[in-house]
């Protein structure tokens, strides 16, 4: 198991980009020594866009631990590659943002339903891809919990499901949206680990509790993923861990 957990943190990412004006942070702790949640940001073409991930795989430990290298690897190699791009039979994938979220999302649920069907095993998540000049993020939501868009003045927003959770049926269409990021502004990505954690009470962190704490928490990704990371740890203060916790978060700089 302890090999196991080694080679589970070596498919996330050891770094995080760097961007000037931006700043991306995540947070992950998994309910045993491996998990089904995880998170990955990758750059696509030199900085021109970069990939930003959270996944939930259904069931926990070992099962949902390889899947989840599956959907990591499957998700980052349809995006990144152009050997890849093009693959679902989807036109316009090269440099097109909608396009290459839709080829991504399409390769890997096919695989998945086509190769592991009989398994069962699906994944939730949420897959945006930025543009750090203009601001703009394209986004899927797959059946995953709704990120938070939060600027200086609260929460503005949750980004919602666009299509179903990744790996149950082949052919499924993924419907792209997209937003602006202003100076200021921040998205909030998480797993339901986060929302769901207990206390030794059975009292949930919740939701609402969450929400709050992204409206008057830190300022930047950073601050808010290490500070909501310490309010969930210290609401379970010990309890057990029934899911696994993850945190994504990117935001813009209030001085772009």
């Amino acid at each position: 198991m302890e090999i196991g957990r080694r080679i589970q943190a070596g498919f996330l990412p050891s770094r995080l980009p760097e961007i000037a004006g931006w700043d991306i942070a995540a947070y992950f702790r998994a309910a045993r020594d491996v998990g089904g949640d995880f998170y990955d940001a990758f750059e696509i073409d030199g900085q021109r866009h970069i990939g930003l991930i959270v996944g939930d795989v259904c069931d926990k430990g070992v099962g949902a631990a390889l899947f989840m290298t599956l959907f990591r690897s499957l998700l980052r190699a349809a995006a990144k590659s152009q050997d890849f791009r093009g693959g679902a039979g989807i036109a316009g994938a090269a440099g097109d943002p909608p396009a290459i979220l839709r080829n991504s999302l399409r390769f890997a649920n096919d695989y998945i339903a086509r190769t592991h069907g009989d398994t069962s095993m699906f994944a939730t998540l949420f897959f945006g891809l930025l543009d750090p000049v203009s601001g703009q993020l394209h986004y899927v939501n797959a059946g995953h919990e709704e990120p938070l868009l939060v600027g200086t003045g609260g929460v503005k927003g949750t980004l919602g499901n666009t299509g179903p959770a990744v790996g149950l049926f082949e052919g499924v269409d993924f419907a792209v949206a997209d937003l602006v990021l202003m100076p200021g502004d921040l998205v909030l990505a998480y797993t339901d680990g986060v929302t769901d954690a207990v206390d030794s009470g059975g009292t949930q962190f919740t939701a609402g509790r969450m929400r709050d704490f992204a409206a008057t928490g830190p300022r930047g990704a950073t601050g808010l993923v290490a500070g909501l990371a310490d309010a969930v740890e210290r609401h379970m203060d010990g309890a057990v861990r029934f899911d696994d916790v993850t945190i994504l978060s990117v935001s813009r700089s209030a001085r772009d």
